[in-house]
């Protein structure tokens, strides 16, 4: 899965995620109501020996590391396209673009910007 965040204004407008399709999947030549029956009992059954044992193996993985960190999110600035690895980055430069200053909000980790006097 990928996720992302799209910042405007200096705040985030959107939160996407995108599941990638595993590679090879197999193409439908027949698709009548038995054989489709047939194929959905087929990956339902497949797909709960694969969660049982992810599950499984999870629980290992976590006793032998201790923590497992979630995915990272692509924090983009719409008004200048550029991706980064941080919301406090992509927040400045999409404030810069817009003509805003950041505002610390004193340690709670979020800035607002204010618009500048004309």
């Amino acid at each position: 899965m990928v996720r992302g965040a799209l910042i405007k204004n200096g705040g985030v407008r959107h939160y996407l995620a995108y599941h990638l399709p595993a590679k090879g999947l197999e193409r439908l030549k027949d698709i009548g109501t038995p054989s489709l029956r047939m194929r959905a009992q087929r990956l339902a059954e497949n797909g709960y020996r694969g969660l049982v044992s992810a599950t499984t193996l999870l629980g290992e993985l976590l006793d032998a590391v201790g923590e497992l960190e979630p995915p990272p999110i692509i924090w983009k600035a719409l008004e200048t396209n550029e991706c980064f690895d941080t919301r406090e980055e992509a927040s400045r430069r999409s404030r810069e673009f817009a003509g805003r200053q950041d505002v610390d909000l004193g340690g709670i980790g979020e800035t607002i910007g204010e618009t500048r006097q004309r």
